[in-house]
């Protein structure tokens, strides 16, 4: 299953959290240069410290 989320929904979900990993996932995804730096797989890694740290925090 595979959700998806708009920038819009994504800068919601920062601002009501304190995760720093959600805000440079925001700001990347915004920047086209910071993007390509990145790359897929270094996004990816991003990506899933987010979803853990969001998985954790509905966890308590």
């Amino acid at each position: 299953m595979t959700t998806t989320i708009t920038p819009e929904e994504l800068l919601l979900i920062c601002s009501t959290l304190d995760l720093p990993e959600c805000e440079m996932l925001y700001e990347t995804l915004r920047d086209p240069v910071a993007l390509s730096l990145l790359g897929e797989e270094g996004l990816r890694e991003l990506f899933e410290k987010v979803s853990e740290k969001l998985s954790r925090q509905r966890a308590s």
